[in-house]
């Protein structure tokens, strides 16, 4: 995040050491790590709410697909249950007709086998 190296850090505890002073130093420091514990905890917080809606946000992606995945599905079994029930009834229709059309030629059959 910041970039400060070693070189920096030696400056700003010298500054800091002729501001405060040896004898406070200490307590600034202990201070700054108090306040540098702080910062990060809040930070944890704010990146762990930030997860949590960035999971929310593809949860409720995800409900929303598999929403219109079922309406696909249920959409394609209407449709296939449609067309079979089409098929079986033009078949039982064209099963019916040939059982009109057979049975003259079955008699037909059967009286030229009597003859």
């Amino acid at each position: 995040m910041f970039d400060i190296g070693w070189s920096e850090l030696l400056l700003i505890a010298v500054i800091a050491l002729i501001v405060v002073g040896p004898k406070d130093l200490p307590v600034l420091l202990r201070t700054v790590g108090r306040y540098v514990g702080v910062i990060r905890a809040h930070a944890q917080q704010f990146r762990a709410q930030v997860e949590d809606a960035i999971k929310e946000t593809e949860l409720s992606e995800l409900h929303d697909e598999m929403q219109e995945l079922r309406k696909d599905v249920t959409t394609t079994m209407r449709e296939t249950t449609q067309s079979l029930a089409r098929d079986v009834s033009e078949t039982k229709s064209a099963l019916n007709e040939l059982g009109r059309e057979g049975s003259p030629t079955k008699n037909a059959r059967n009286d030229d086998s009597e003859a």
